[in-house]
This record gives structure tokens, C-alpha cells and sequence, in this order.
């Protein structure tokens, strides 16, 4: 496992074991937001009991609300939000649907050689939190300081070099969180019928696939 993935699943086991002081049993309903075949591996083992879901760009558009007026437990979303045009509107649309929901992302990432270290993957965003004295070096960064009702717990840690973040640059800075949804998602009816399954089968075809690599020596 590369050492960015191995920083990243310890700051978000941090960050889990605040959700349990919160939620000892645990959620029932886990909605992971374009998850590695690593964070499923992690998450699963984190949560033996709870029911995986994923959302990728083609089932969820976070831009907009979530299609079903239902909710889940508890969303992660892991190198994610460095992604999103419009933060305000990416956590209005999450936690509008969700009980909890638990993030890992970037402060400060130096992705590409540009002038602003954005890489041309789409990556577009960086995160600061004023009321914890965390700033980001990107021009224009979202200040979590928005969200500070919500949040109930707030790690910052160092996370793995790359190439483009390499001394005499001080090491790159991420960030996990632990936010409460919104009162409206608490009140939503749990996930189930047709939408469970819309957001269900994109983890079983993955680990079908997976298995078949693994087992049958299949390539897709």
C-alpha cells in the first residue's frame, strides 16, 4: 500500500473512533463516495456489519441534491472534495442526506508542476479551517470554518510526499472530519427498495470483478 493510502486510512481511523464515542453500534447504511479498492477494503473492515454503497460521478452528481428522498447513515468521501467547483454546495448535498458523514482531503497539495499545484484531473479545490488556525497555500481555498456547527471532530495531519511536493517544500497537509447532517436528512426514511439497489450494485460488480481477477485470471 502506498504510504499517501496508509497516512489517509489512519487519519480517517482517528476520525471513525470519534464517530464511535457518538454511535457505538455503528452505522447500518455506509454510502462511500468514488472509494479505491483500498478505502472499500478499509471501510468494510471498519464496519463489518454495515451495508456498503457506492456512488460514483455516474449515479450521484454532487452538484445536485441526492436523487432519492431517503437517507443513509454515514458517507466518507476520501480525495474527493479537492474535486468540487463548488464546496457550499457539495456539503449542503451530502449532509442533506446522511446522519454523519466523514471526510479526508486536502489543506495544502502541491498535484502537478502549474503555478497553483492543481493537477488537470479535475483536481480544483484545497481546504482551510480559520477557527483552528489551519490555512491553506491555495489562493482561494474553502474555509471549513463554514461548516464548524457541523463538525464534531477536526484532525490535520501530514500527509505522503509525490513528486511534486518533494523537500525543500514542507510536507503536504490533509485534513479528516467528522460532520452531523442536516436535521432534514435525520428525518429522511432509511435507503431501501430500487435506490438501495442503484447504489449497492456498483460495489458488488466491483468485487465480482475483483474476485474474478483474482481467482479466474480474468481481465476485464
Amino acid at each position: 500500500m502506498q504510504e499517501v493510502t496508509e497516512l489517509n486510512h489512519r487519519a480517517l481511523g482517528e476520525v471513525i473512533a470519534k464517530l464511535r464515542e457518538l454511535e457505538p453500534r455503528g452505522p447500518r447504511t455506509l454510502l462511500l463516495l468514488s472509494p479505491s479498492d483500498e478505502d472499500i477494503d478499509f471501510l468494510r473492515g471498519q464496519f463489518p456489519n454495515a451495508r456498503l454503497l457506492v456512488a460514483t460521478r455516474g449515479n450521484w452528481d454532487l452538484n445536485q441534491p441526492f436523487p432519492a428522498r431517503a437517507r443513509v447513515d454515514l458517507v466518507v468521501a476520501s480525495n474527493v472534495f479537492h474535486y468540487s467547483p463548488e464546496p457550499e454546495r457539495w456539503f449542503a448535498n451530502v449532509l442533506g442526506m446522511t446522519r454523519y458523514f466523514i471526510i479526508q482531503d486536502l489543506v495544502s497539495r502541491r498535484r502537478s508542476t502549474a503555478p497553483d499545484g492543481l493537477c488537470d484531473d479535475g483536481d480544483r479545490m484545497r481546504y482551510s479551517y480559520s477557527s483552528e488556525g489551519i490555512e491553506s497555500d491555495f489562493a482561494g481555498a474553502y474555509d471549513l470554518a463554514a461548516q464548524a456547527r457541523r463538525i464534531h471532530a477536526f484532525l490535520r495531519f501530514d500527509g505522503g510526499r509525490n513528486e511534486h511536493h518533494a523537500p525543500p517544500l514542507p510536507a503536504p497537509v490533509h485534513y479528516g472530519a467528522l460532520l452531523k447532517g442536516s436535521e432534514e436528512a435525520w428525518a429522511r426514511p432509511a435507503l431501501s427498495g430500487g435506490a438501495y439497489v442503484k447504489y449497492r450494485w456498483p460495489l458488488l460488480r466491483r468485487v465480482w470483478r475483483r474476485t474474478a481477477r483474482r481467482v479466474l485470471g480474468w481481465r476485464s
